[in-house]
């Protein structure tokens, strides 16, 4: 039995792995960056390596690690790129100045090696200016 999901994902149902087919776009207003979509659904908002990063995110929702994953860029017919899940979730891509692109073992950002978004409280930068008293005419004290 197939069930359709939408023009561009077709699930078959038997009992073994699904292959699965998504799609990518690029993001106009940041190069070398992809939309990842499984029909309607986002995978990935915003991915430099759309592929791998998506099988890594099918595992996460459950899909098995046999399952085909296909990639097609958004209206395209033709496919892209075709891995086995797991094998896809296993690696990631490094890129330096004098080798290029390569594929690589995964290994994933401990969160100590990110910068958190703001200064923890004890260790602001600046410290706020104290507000001054105000008389009830309105002047300071």
């Amino acid at each position: 039995m197939k069930v359709s999901t939408s023009s561009y994902v077709e699930i078959t149902i038997t009992g073994e792995a699904c292959p699965i087919t998504i799609t990518i776009s690029p993001l106009p207003t940041s190069p070398g960056r992809f939309v990842v979509r499984l029909g309607d659904q986002v995978l990935a908002a915003s991915s430099r390596q759309p592929f791998l990063d998506a099988a890594r995110c099918l595992i996460d929702l459950g899909h098995p690690p046999n399952s085909i994953l296909t990639m097609r860029h958004a209206g395209s017919d033709g496919d892209a790129l075709r891995s086995k899940i797991g094998a896809a979730a296993r690696l990631m891509v490094r890129e330096d100045a004098r080798r290029g692109p390569e594929l690589v073992p995964y290994r994933a950002i401990p969160s100590a090696d990110v910068a958190p978004p703001i200064a923890p409280k004890d260790k602001a930068s600046t410290t706020l200016a104290r507000r001054s008293k105000r008389t009830s005419s309105g002047g300071r004290r």
